[in-house]
């Protein structure tokens, strides 16, 4: 699960090319301002896809806890 706000062309064309799906919006606060988050989904099958191109992390120890979901999250089990 991921999102960006409805103005960041940028990082929804990377999410869109890479085959998130958009799964909803969602109220946000950036700059003190109540806005919207337009959500995404990127599910397993697509990720995997043999046309998906490779990709390498770099650096993910030294940010990993931005990364890891909280134990009262619904997807927290995913990541232990």
């Amino acid at each position: 699960m991921s999102g960006a706000f409805l103005d960041n062309d940028a990082s929804l064309g990377v999410s869109r090319a890479l085959g998130d799906e958009e799964t909803g919006h969602s109220p946000a606060h950036r700059r003190g301002e109540l806005t919207e988050v337009l959500d995404l989904k990127l599910d397993r099958a697509t990720w995997e896809a043999p046309s998906h191109p490779k990709v390498e992390v770099m650096g993910f120890e030294a940010c990993r806890d931005f990364f890891i979901a909280s134990p009262t999250s619904p997807v927290g089990e995913a990541f232990e």
